[in-house]
Protein backbone atom coordinates (compact mmCIF):
# COMPACT_ATOMS: atom_id res chain seq x y z
CA UNK A 1 0.00 0.00 0.00
CA UNK A 2 1.40 3.46 -0.84
CA UNK A 3 2.93 5.32 2.10
CA UNK A 4 1.55 8.75 1.24
CA UNK A 5 -1.65 10.30 0.01
CA UNK A 6 -1.42 11.48 -3.57
CA UNK A 7 -3.54 11.67 -6.67
CA UNK A 8 -2.72 9.45 -9.63
CA UNK A 9 -0.78 11.49 -12.18
CA UNK A 10 -0.77 10.26 -15.76
CA UNK A 11 1.41 11.20 -18.69
CA UNK A 12 -1.09 12.51 -21.22
CA UNK A 13 1.43 12.76 -24.06
CA UNK A 14 0.16 10.20 -26.61
CA UNK A 15 3.65 9.80 -28.08
CA UNK A 16 5.27 9.02 -24.75
CA UNK A 17 5.64 5.51 -23.38
CA UNK A 18 2.82 4.54 -21.03
CA UNK A 19 3.70 5.81 -17.58
CA UNK A 20 2.67 4.24 -14.30
CA UNK A 21 0.67 6.66 -12.10
CA UNK A 22 2.81 8.07 -9.30
CA UNK A 23 0.35 6.86 -6.67
CA UNK A 24 0.72 3.27 -7.85
CA UNK A 25 4.42 2.96 -8.71
CA UNK A 26 7.69 4.80 -9.06
CA UNK A 27 7.15 8.24 -10.63
CA UNK A 28 7.80 8.18 -14.34
CA UNK A 29 8.48 4.44 -14.49
CA UNK A 30 7.87 3.38 -18.12
CA UNK A 31 5.83 0.27 -18.74
CA UNK A 32 8.37 -1.96 -20.47
CA UNK A 33 6.83 -4.63 -22.66
CA UNK A 34 9.99 -6.70 -22.43
CA UNK A 35 10.11 -6.72 -18.65
CA UNK A 36 6.34 -7.06 -18.25
CA UNK A 37 5.81 -10.02 -20.63
CA UNK A 38 5.87 -13.48 -19.03
CA UNK A 39 7.96 -16.30 -20.45
CA UNK A 40 4.87 -18.39 -21.29
CA UNK A 41 1.42 -17.31 -22.39
CA UNK A 42 -0.28 -19.26 -19.61
CA UNK A 43 1.52 -17.07 -17.04
CA UNK A 44 -0.59 -14.03 -17.93
CA UNK A 45 -2.82 -13.06 -14.98
CA UNK A 46 -6.53 -13.61 -15.47
CA UNK A 47 -7.27 -10.03 -14.34
CA UNK A 48 -5.20 -6.85 -13.93
CA UNK A 49 -3.05 -6.61 -10.83
CA UNK A 50 -4.64 -4.29 -8.21
CA UNK A 51 -3.15 -0.82 -8.44
CA UNK A 52 -1.58 -1.42 -11.83
CA UNK A 53 -1.86 0.80 -14.88
CA UNK A 54 -3.70 -2.06 -16.62
CA UNK A 55 -6.36 -2.04 -13.88
CA UNK A 56 -6.78 1.72 -14.22
CA UNK A 57 -7.07 1.56 -17.99
CA UNK A 58 -9.55 -1.32 -17.84
CA UNK A 59 -11.99 0.76 -15.76
CA UNK A 60 -15.19 1.57 -17.71
CA UNK A 61 -14.82 5.30 -17.04
CA UNK A 62 -11.10 5.56 -17.84
CA UNK A 63 -11.78 7.42 -21.11
CA UNK A 64 -13.96 9.92 -19.25
CA UNK A 65 -11.27 10.42 -16.63
CA UNK A 66 -8.59 10.90 -19.25
CA UNK A 67 -10.75 13.42 -21.12
CA UNK A 68 -11.51 15.49 -18.01
CA UNK A 69 -7.86 15.60 -16.95
CA UNK A 70 -6.77 16.70 -20.43
CA UNK A 71 -9.34 19.49 -20.32
CA UNK A 72 -8.32 20.92 -16.95
CA UNK A 73 -4.64 20.78 -17.96
CA UNK A 74 -5.27 22.65 -21.21
CA UNK A 75 -4.62 26.34 -21.84
CA UNK A 76 -8.39 26.97 -21.74
CA UNK A 77 -9.71 24.58 -19.06
CA UNK A 78 -13.20 26.07 -18.76
CA UNK A 79 -13.90 26.09 -22.49
CA UNK A 80 -12.43 22.61 -23.03
CA UNK A 81 -14.30 21.12 -20.08
CA UNK A 82 -17.57 22.75 -21.17
CA UNK A 83 -17.19 21.29 -24.65
CA UNK A 84 -16.35 17.82 -23.34
CA UNK A 85 -19.29 17.68 -20.96
CA UNK A 86 -21.63 18.90 -23.71
CA UNK A 87 -20.32 16.27 -26.11
CA UNK A 88 -20.18 13.27 -23.73
CA UNK A 89 -22.51 11.98 -21.05
CA UNK A 90 -19.78 11.76 -18.42
CA UNK A 91 -21.02 10.36 -15.10
CA UNK A 92 -19.05 12.48 -12.65
CA UNK A 93 -20.75 10.84 -9.68
CA UNK A 94 -18.43 7.87 -10.21
CA UNK A 95 -15.03 7.69 -8.59
CA UNK A 96 -12.10 8.11 -10.91
CA UNK A 97 -10.44 4.80 -11.86
CA UNK A 98 -7.82 3.35 -9.57
CA UNK A 99 -7.36 0.73 -6.88
CA UNK A 100 -9.88 0.70 -4.04
CA UNK A 101 -7.41 2.43 -1.71
CA UNK A 102 -6.92 5.36 -4.07
CA UNK A 103 -10.24 5.97 -5.82
CA UNK A 104 -10.79 9.72 -5.84
CA UNK A 105 -13.50 12.08 -7.01
CA UNK A 106 -13.14 14.30 -10.05
CA UNK A 107 -13.23 17.35 -7.76
CA UNK A 108 -10.31 16.00 -5.71
CA UNK A 109 -8.32 15.52 -8.91
CA UNK A 110 -9.16 19.08 -9.95
CA UNK A 111 -7.91 20.71 -6.73
CA UNK A 112 -4.60 18.85 -7.12
CA UNK A 113 -3.93 20.52 -10.46
CA UNK A 114 -1.37 23.32 -10.46
CA UNK A 115 -1.42 26.46 -12.57
CA UNK A 116 -5.17 26.92 -12.98
CA UNK A 117 -6.18 30.55 -12.51
CA UNK A 118 -8.55 31.29 -9.63
CA UNK A 119 -11.48 32.28 -11.87
CA UNK A 120 -11.03 29.16 -14.02
CA UNK A 121 -10.78 26.95 -10.95
CA UNK A 122 -14.09 28.29 -9.62
CA UNK A 123 -15.78 27.77 -12.99
CA UNK A 124 -14.41 24.24 -13.32
CA UNK A 125 -15.71 23.34 -9.86
CA UNK A 126 -19.14 24.74 -10.80
CA UNK A 127 -19.16 22.75 -14.05
CA UNK A 128 -18.26 19.47 -12.36
CA UNK A 129 -20.86 19.94 -9.62
CA UNK A 130 -23.48 20.84 -12.23
CA UNK A 131 -22.75 17.49 -13.88
CA UNK A 132 -23.31 15.54 -10.62
CA UNK A 133 -19.82 15.55 -9.12
CA UNK A 134 -20.34 15.17 -5.35
CA UNK A 135 -18.51 17.90 -3.37
CA UNK A 136 -18.65 15.70 -0.25
CA UNK A 137 -17.42 12.42 -1.76
CA UNK A 138 -14.55 10.79 0.12
CA UNK A 139 -11.57 8.96 -1.33
CA UNK A 140 -9.95 5.76 -0.12
CA UNK A 141 -8.28 7.65 2.74
CA UNK A 142 -11.52 9.23 3.96
CA UNK A 143 -10.71 12.75 2.74
CA UNK A 144 -13.00 15.08 0.80
CA UNK A 145 -12.03 17.48 -1.98
CA UNK A 146 -12.50 20.33 0.52
CA UNK A 147 -9.90 18.79 2.84
CA UNK A 148 -7.40 18.54 -0.01
CA UNK A 149 -8.07 22.13 -1.08
CA UNK A 150 -7.42 23.25 2.51
CA UNK A 151 -4.23 21.17 2.77
CA UNK A 152 -2.90 22.59 -0.48
CA UNK A 153 -3.89 26.20 0.20
CA UNK A 154 -6.17 26.26 -2.84
CA UNK A 155 -8.35 29.15 -1.65
CA UNK A 156 -10.22 29.61 -4.94
CA UNK A 157 -11.13 25.92 -5.04
CA UNK A 158 -12.03 26.02 -1.36
CA UNK A 159 -14.41 28.94 -1.86
CA UNK A 160 -16.01 27.37 -4.93
CA UNK A 161 -16.52 24.03 -3.17
CA UNK A 162 -18.12 25.75 -0.17
CA UNK A 163 -20.43 27.68 -2.49
CA UNK A 164 -21.51 24.41 -4.11
CA UNK A 165 -22.39 22.43 -1.02
CA UNK A 166 -19.14 21.13 0.47
CA UNK A 167 -19.47 20.45 4.21
CA UNK A 168 -17.05 22.66 6.15
CA UNK A 169 -17.52 20.49 9.26
CA UNK A 170 -16.82 17.09 7.71
CA UNK A 171 -14.41 15.06 9.84
CA UNK A 172 -11.80 12.53 8.78
CA UNK A 173 -12.51 9.06 10.17
CA UNK A 174 -10.23 8.07 13.04
CA UNK A 175 -9.13 4.95 11.16
CA UNK A 176 -8.14 6.78 7.97
CA UNK A 177 -4.58 6.53 6.69
CA UNK A 178 -2.50 9.63 7.26
CA UNK A 179 -0.14 11.33 4.83
CA UNK A 180 1.12 13.83 7.38
CA UNK A 181 4.36 13.37 9.28
CA UNK A 182 2.35 14.63 12.27
CA UNK A 183 0.15 11.52 12.22
CA UNK A 184 -3.07 13.26 11.20
CA UNK A 185 -3.29 15.91 13.88
CA UNK A 186 -5.78 17.63 11.59
CA UNK A 187 -9.09 15.80 11.14
CA UNK A 188 -11.16 18.56 9.48
CA UNK A 189 -10.54 20.92 6.56
CA UNK A 190 -9.95 23.74 9.06
CA UNK A 191 -7.42 21.74 11.07
CA UNK A 192 -5.64 20.62 7.91
CA UNK A 193 -5.39 24.26 6.76
CA UNK A 194 -3.88 25.12 10.15
CA UNK A 195 -1.48 22.18 9.97
CA UNK A 196 -0.15 23.44 6.63
CA UNK A 197 -0.15 27.11 7.71
CA UNK A 198 -2.73 28.46 5.21
CA UNK A 199 -4.19 31.33 7.23
CA UNK A 200 -6.31 32.66 4.35
CA UNK A 201 -8.01 29.27 4.10
CA UNK A 202 -8.48 29.23 7.88
CA UNK A 203 -10.27 32.57 7.73
CA UNK A 204 -12.51 31.46 4.87
CA UNK A 205 -13.47 28.16 6.51
CA UNK A 206 -14.20 29.89 9.82
CA UNK A 207 -16.43 32.39 8.00
CA UNK A 208 -18.30 29.52 6.34
CA UNK A 209 -19.16 27.68 9.53
CA UNK A 210 -16.21 25.41 10.26
CA UNK A 211 -15.98 24.46 13.93
CA UNK A 212 -13.35 26.65 15.63
CA UNK A 213 -13.99 25.36 19.15
CA UNK A 214 -11.90 22.57 20.63
CA UNK A 215 -13.41 19.17 19.68
CA UNK A 216 -13.69 16.49 22.33
CA UNK A 217 -10.68 14.16 22.39
CA UNK A 218 -8.55 16.12 19.89
CA UNK A 219 -6.19 19.06 19.87
CA UNK A 220 -8.51 21.25 17.83
CA UNK A 221 -7.51 24.09 15.51
CA UNK A 222 -6.33 26.64 18.11
CA UNK A 223 -4.13 24.22 20.06
CA UNK A 224 -2.84 22.88 16.77
CA UNK A 225 -1.83 26.38 15.60
CA UNK A 226 0.09 26.89 18.84
CA UNK A 227 1.79 23.50 18.74
CA UNK A 228 3.04 24.29 15.22
CA UNK A 229 3.88 27.99 15.80
CA UNK A 230 1.31 29.05 13.17
CA UNK A 231 0.78 32.55 14.59
CA UNK A 232 -1.24 33.84 11.62
CA UNK A 233 -3.60 30.90 11.94
CA UNK A 234 -3.76 31.42 15.70
CA UNK A 235 -4.76 35.08 15.19
CA UNK A 236 -7.33 34.14 12.52
CA UNK A 237 -8.97 31.61 14.87
CA UNK A 238 -9.09 34.08 17.74
CA UNK A 239 -10.71 36.63 15.41
CA UNK A 240 -13.28 33.90 14.57
CA UNK A 241 -14.09 33.63 18.30
CA UNK A 242 -12.20 30.45 19.14
CA UNK A 243 -12.29 30.03 22.93
CA UNK A 244 -8.75 30.77 24.13
CA UNK A 245 -9.20 29.01 27.49
CA UNK A 246 -10.75 25.74 26.29
CA UNK A 247 -8.86 22.65 27.46
CA UNK A 248 -8.19 19.37 25.68
CA UNK A 249 -8.80 15.93 27.22
CA UNK A 250 -5.52 16.22 29.15
CA UNK A 251 -6.33 19.64 30.59
CA UNK A 252 -3.97 21.60 28.32
CA UNK A 253 -4.93 25.06 27.08
CA UNK A 254 -3.70 26.74 23.91
CA UNK A 255 -1.36 28.90 26.01
CA UNK A 256 0.20 25.78 27.52
CA UNK A 257 0.57 24.31 24.03
CA UNK A 258 2.31 27.48 22.83
CA UNK A 259 4.67 27.38 25.82
CA UNK A 260 5.27 23.66 25.28
CA UNK A 261 6.32 24.36 21.67
CA UNK A 262 8.35 27.48 22.53
CA UNK A 263 6.06 29.58 20.34
CA UNK A 264 6.59 33.00 21.88
CA UNK A 265 4.60 34.62 19.05
CA UNK A 266 1.53 32.53 19.84
CA UNK A 267 2.02 33.13 23.58
CA UNK A 268 1.90 36.90 23.03
CA UNK A 269 -1.10 36.61 20.67
CA UNK A 270 -3.03 34.55 23.22
CA UNK A 271 -2.17 36.86 26.10
CA UNK A 272 -3.42 39.82 24.04
CA UNK A 273 -6.68 37.87 23.66
CA UNK A 274 -6.86 37.48 27.47
CA UNK A 275 -5.88 33.84 27.70
CA UNK A 276 -5.50 32.75 31.33
CA UNK A 277 -1.86 32.37 32.35
CA UNK A 278 -2.89 31.06 35.79
CA UNK A 279 -4.56 27.88 34.51
CA UNK A 280 -2.71 24.67 35.46
CA UNK A 281 -2.84 21.29 33.79
CA UNK A 282 -4.19 18.62 36.18
CA UNK A 283 -1.56 15.89 36.00
CA UNK A 284 1.35 17.85 37.50
CA UNK A 285 -0.22 21.24 38.23
CA UNK A 286 2.01 23.09 35.76
CA UNK A 287 1.09 26.48 34.38
CA UNK A 288 2.20 27.76 30.97
CA UNK A 289 5.08 29.59 32.66
CA UNK A 290 6.26 26.43 34.40
CA UNK A 291 6.07 24.49 31.13
CA UNK A 292 8.14 27.14 29.33
CA UNK A 293 10.64 27.25 32.21
CA UNK A 294 11.21 23.50 31.96
CA UNK A 295 11.98 24.01 28.29
CA UNK A 296 13.71 20.68 27.67
CA UNK A 297 11.57 19.49 24.79
CA UNK A 298 11.60 16.13 26.56
CA UNK A 299 8.90 13.76 27.79
CA UNK A 300 6.64 16.61 28.93
CA UNK A 301 6.02 17.62 25.31
CA UNK A 302 2.43 17.17 24.15
CA UNK A 303 3.65 15.43 21.01
CA UNK A 304 6.95 13.61 20.61
CA UNK A 305 6.89 14.08 16.82
CA UNK A 306 6.53 17.88 16.78
CA UNK A 307 9.12 20.03 14.99
CA UNK A 308 12.14 21.12 17.00
CA UNK A 309 11.24 24.28 18.98
CA UNK A 310 12.84 27.52 17.77
CA UNK A 311 16.19 28.42 19.37
CA UNK A 312 15.67 30.67 22.38
CA UNK A 313 11.94 30.17 22.16
CA UNK A 314 11.47 28.92 25.71
CA UNK A 315 13.34 31.90 27.15
CA UNK A 316 11.16 34.27 25.08
CA UNK A 317 8.05 32.53 26.39
CA UNK A 318 9.23 32.87 29.98
CA UNK A 319 9.82 36.62 29.46
CA UNK A 320 6.40 37.04 27.80
CA UNK A 321 4.40 35.17 30.46
CA UNK A 322 3.41 36.97 33.69
CA UNK A 323 4.62 35.52 37.00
Amino acid sequence: RPSRVDVPVFDMNPEAAPCVPTAFGEPGAPASEESAAPAHADEWPTEPEPGSLEEVRSAPNYADFEGVIKCVRSAAPVEELTALLAERQVDLSLAMPGSDDWRISYLTALVHEEGIEDASMAQCVALLVKHKADPNAVDGTGRTSLMYAAMRGQRAALQALLEHGADARATLDEGAECASALKCMGRTALELAVEEGHADCVRLLAERGAEVRLPVGRFGPLLLSCLLDRVDCCAALIAAHAAVNDVDKNGFTALMAAADSASARCVRTLLDARASHAAAEPSEGRTALMIAAQGTGGPHRLRWDLPTPPAGGYAECVHALPD
